[in-house]
């Protein structure tokens, strides 16, 4: 199999793949394209960026993301945010009205209060058999 590079020099297609913990999960990004290896690794490492900004804004895990500050501030008072949570805010919750409030961007605390999703290491119990 020719590498990303000769790939690129003969015009055919090469995949790199890369895979990074963010978000609350792991973010995987592949790309699929002919040019240069480097410039698929720019590719890669542009997008990767744009997730880490995405989720130093917006991580409902990290306490100094824009969206903890919200979560903790919000009763005191209308808190200023930046452009893209505002962007995200207003998605978000255009979706909820469309959806008649199927789709919940709130639901997050209620779903730990109920123990359907892990907020610590210890809530993850390893299981014989793979589970």
């Amino acid at each position: 199999m020719p590498s990303p590079s000769q790939a690129a020099e003969r015009g055919t297609r090469a995949w790199l793949r890369r895979a990074r913990p963010s978000l609350g999960t792991i973010v995987d990004i592949s790309v699929n394209d002919r040019r240069r290896d480097s410039q698929l690794h720019a590719a890669l490492d542009a997008a990767f960026t744009d997730i880490e900004r995405v989720h130093a804004l917006m991580s409902f895990q990290s306490p100094n993301s824009e969206l903890s500050r919200l979560n903790r501030d919000a009763a005191v008072g209308p808190q200023q945010v930046g452009p893209h949570t505002y962007a995200v805010f207003q998605a978000a919750l255009r979706m909820a009205a469309l959806s008649g409030g199927a789709f919940n961007p709130c639901i997050a605390p209620r779903l730990e209060e109920w123990g359907l999703l892990a907020n610590s290491w210890r809530d993850i119990e390893l299981l014989p058999g793979g589970r």
